[in-house]
């Protein structure tokens, strides 16, 4: 419920509060999620946003800014973000030593 499609041929395969606005862009689901990049994807999870084009954005408070970029946030409940266009980003939480990132 509550999920907004707006780009060319872009979908959003269920969830909540999910929002699709670029062309070709698709969110699976999951809450709060945004692909607005052209061929932009959230796959799911929550609070991730894939902005530009060619990004995919996973996990939570995922933020794939820049174009190219890849990222994938842990259960942390903080924003994990590219930095640069083609980037590989992954936040992970280590029990035993925290963050790896």
């Amino acid at each position: 419920s509550g999920n907004n499609v707006g780009g060319y041929a872009a979908a959003i395969g269920g969830g909540v509060n999910n929002i699709a606005s670029g062309s070709h862009a698709s969110v699976g689901g999951g809450n709060n999620n945004i692909a607005s990049g052209n061929y932009a994807t959230a796959p799911g999870g929550i609070n991730n946003s894939a902005t530009t084009s060619y990004t995919l954005a996973a996990g939570r408070r995922a933020k794939a800014n820049h174009e190219g970029a890849f990222v994938w946030g842990d259960a942390t409940d903080a924003d994990v973000a590219s930095t640069a266009t083609n980037q590989f980003v992954v936040r992970e939480y280590d029990p035993a030593g925290g963050l790896l990132s």
